[in-house]
């Protein structure tokens, strides 16, 4: 083995051991954020208290933590949820179907026909619920009772 190949394998072992410990410290970092998020958004919507200025907030530490961890879809549907309960049903519709494209889940058909239903689509919302139906029959419980079909 010459010199070279002697000193630069485990310089290269140690640059990729340092690289991957950045990178679970970001992944825990937006675990973190994501976490953060969701206890307070739920919190909201149980208290009935829905502050504009706190789901703005948590737009902004969900963009933090899909750049810390691009590959968490969870982080990509949470996102989508607060576009929604801010009423941004375009942005909401946009990161729901990025969303479905990076990771298909039934759930995320089913939040993509609360979209066209806040939008008045009916008969999109109604595919959507369908489909997720199709999917997971157990998310018929979570469709709006006018979109459920009969069993």
């Amino acid at each position: 083995m010459n010199r070279f190949a002697r000193w630069a394998l485990p310089a290269l072992l140690l640059l990729a051991f340092a690289l991957d410990l950045k990178r679970s410290g970001d992944i825990v970092r937006a675990q973190r954020l994501l976490r953060s998020v969701e206890g307070r958004t739920v919190a909201m919507l149980q208290s009935g208290n829905m502050q504009r200025a706190l789901l703005l907030a948590h737009v902004e530490a969900l963009r933090d933590a899909k750049r810390l961890d691009p590959a968490d879809v969870a982080i990509r549907v949470a996102l989508a949820s607060e576009y929604l309960l801010l009423g941004d049903l375009e942005k909401a519709r946009v990161a729901y179907e990025e969303a479905l494209a990076f990771e298909p889940r039934p759930e995320i058909v089913l939040n993509l026909g609360k979209v066209a239903q806040a939008a008045g689509d009916e008969e999109l919302a109604r595919t959507h619920f369908a489909h997720a139906v199709k999917l997971d029959p157990l998310l018929r419980s979570q469709v709006p009772k006018e979109y459920r079909e009969p069993q």
